[in-house]
């Protein structure tokens, strides 16, 4: 069966549509928060050092609250989870936005809220992991991850270019409600969907807390794959963290460009996920993992520091738009058919039972170095602008290129009877 049939016929399952579109829903008011939060905040501070403390706290919780999480997970209805946390986040983003509204909001209040959304996040991503290869069949998982990224990407290019529009015609305070009352349609849509498989949690109901988070790990310390995928994961988020903290800055100080720029890097960073998505399948089978992740970790590099010559072209709209939006477009390409192949290594080696856990320790991982190098960017950033430190860490990431290519790091996935003998050492061991 080819792409296109696999795609059409995902299409025909009820349970798969409400999926997308509860996704689609979601990435639609994210763009727009997305843009509408990094201004917010650079508005407020006019400083790019707490523009990286924000970005930082933003994704502390998943480092420190998602490991504890997942283990919690693993014995819950995964479907009430993610429609539990749908509905908070709905009344948080609310509240938040009436309180910008009424000029309540200040710099301290903004890192509560981060910090809040994100550890309710912290909940809602392994949950999301778990619940996928239970109304998806295990044979349709790549194509239901491509597609689904390639739809996302596509709602995340409309959500974009429509926030501009929005902030500016009514303001960042309706943005925000805007993407406040996406996450109770998408908690909607997810309440109505029909779970095709058992839900794990049974097998592990006799565990105690601290005994399903041991083995969790035990599990992933098991798993080359994972472990080798969590050690790139850390190198790469580091690397990125400059150019992922100071947007603002970037636009505003780097290109003398101010909020539109922004909607233009969003745009550009959509339509590249969008393409890497849908060639995600075809780049699977052409290329593996290492050969992805040397090639991303080398096109990352080069443009990041493309990106630093709009420094030269100041206040240059044009020009500044042509070099931000290719160089954005080119690295989300890339990141966007990395992503697709590691998650699909991911759900083929481990195993469902695990998968809450699994998803909650990596997530956690992956993301360790981001408040790490977020506060250690807030102050570089007093004594080196924005550009350099962007520059800086593309050089840095063209040597992981290199490392990558010439160590040995396994992502191949092993047999099943291999994982479950190594499974099984791990866990007596523990």
């Amino acid at each position: 069966m080819n792409d296109k049939v696999r795609y059409r016929d995902l299409f025909k399952k009820k349970n798969y549509r409400k999926f997308i579109f509860s996704n689609l829903i979601n990435r639609f008011g994210d763009s727009i928060d997305a843009i509408a939060l990094t201004w917010l905040v650079y508005q407020i501070t006019h400083s790019g050092a707490w523009s990286a403390i924000i970005f930082g706290l933003y994704v502390l919780p998943n480092v420190v609250v998602q490991p504890f999480a997942g283990a919690y997970v693993e014995k819950l209805n995964k479907k009430k989870v993610i429609v539990g946390t749908h509905i908070l986040r709905f009344g948080i983003i609310s509240f938040f936005a009436l309180l910008y509204m009424n000029n309540l909001l200040n710099p301290y209040m903004t890192l509560v809220f981060a910090l809040l959304i994100t550890s309710i996040e912290s909940f809602n991503l392994p949950a999301g992991s778990a619940f996928l290869p239970m109304i998806v069949d295990e044979k349709d998982i790549p194509h239901v991850l491509s597609i689904n990224s390639a739809l996302s990407s596509a709602a995340c290019l409309v959500g974009t270019g429509a926030a501009g529009i929005i902030i500016s015609k009514f303001g960042i305070g309706t943005a925000m409600l805007i993407d406040a009352l996406t996450f109770l349609i998408a908690g909607i849509l997810v309440s109505s969907i029909k779970v095709l498989t058992k839900d794990v949690k049974e097998k592990i109901q006799g565990e105690k807390y601290l005994d399903t988070l041991k083995n969790g790990l035990g599990y992933i310390r098991s798993n080359k794959v994972v472990v080798n995928l969590c050690i790139v994961m850390v190198i790469a988020n580091l690397s990125l963290v400059p150019l992922n903290s100071l947007l603002a800055p970037i636009a505003n100080e780097g290109f003398g460009l101010g909020s539109d720029l922004l909607s233009v890097i969003g745009i550009a960073n959509a339509v590249g996920a969008i393409l890497g998505a849908i060639l995600v399948p075809r780049v699977q089978k052409k290329l593996n993992l290492k050969q992805m992740t040397v090639c991303t970790a080398f096109i990352l590099g080069v443009f990041m520091c493309v990106l630093t010559t709009g420094r030269f072209f100041k206040g240059e709209k044009l020009l500044g738009y042509a070099i931000a939006g290719l160089s954005f477009f080119i690295m989300n390409l890339f990141a966007s058919m990395f992503a697709g192949l590691t998650n699909i290594y991911f759900l083929k080696s481990v195993k469902q039972e695990f998968l809450s856990r699994a998803a909650a320790v990596f997530g956690a991982i992956a993301a360790a170095s981001i408040p790490v190098g977020s506060f250690v960017v807030s102050m570089l950033v007093a004594i080196i602008n924005a550009m350099s430190l962007v520059f800086a860490a593309g050089i840095i990431m063209l040597i992981c290129a290199v490392v990558f290519y010439l160590i040995n790091l396994e992502f191949e996935i092993k047999e099943e009877t291999e994982n479950t003998e190594s499974e099984n050492k791990e866990l007596a061991w523990n």
